[in-house]
């Protein structure tokens, strides 16, 4: 794929226009809030913005994509499971700081969801190097507008 990045339908961009389109306006994101009896699923990033913080896993709004139909892509295209989309969650994730680290902006839209496979979610792609549930993992490594997003509306799992 090279320089280049898919887009829905398979129209494609490439990176230094990608580039200069999002160092104007902000991504719109999905991130899945998979929530088991020992929290939300989280992995450890790999890349730029928030490189070995953990996250939800997540990814861009396609155009011409509806929120569900993107929660099912990115399940498949990062953990190579099937989901169960229960309900947008409750209010948004703006990450403002990536201004400062990657001249980025990123609003998200934040969906409950539940694995539909038995086992475990599997990394696929290379943007977690692991998963785990937020429970288990220093508060501090948990990027911040996601911990405070927690905090704030589901402060029994916090």
């Amino acid at each position: 794929m090279g320089s280049k990045l898919i887009l829905a339908f398979s129209v494609y961009m490439d990176k230094k226009e990608y580039d200069e389109i999002f160092s104007k306006v902000p991504r719109l994101c999905v991130d899945l809030l998979i929530v088991s009896e020992s929290g939300f699923l989280v992995g450890k990033r790999t890349h730029e913005p928030f490189a070995n913080q953990y996250a939800f896993p997540g990814g861009r709004l396609k155009f011409g994509e509806t929120v569900k139909v993107a929660a099912k892509r990115i399940a498949l295209e990062e953990l190579d499971s099937r989901i169960s989309f229960l309900t947008p969650a409750k209010g948004y994730i703006e990450f403002t700081q990536e201004i400062s680290i990657c001249n980025k902006h990123s609003i998200s839209i934040p969906v409950l969801c539940a694995i539909l496979d038995t086992r475990f979610p599997t990394l696929k792609g290379n943007h977690f190097s692991e998963l785990t549930y937020h429970t288990l993992v220093d508060k501090s490594l948990i990027v911040k507008p996601m911990l405070q997003y927690i905090k704030q509306h589901y402060p029994l799992l916090y």
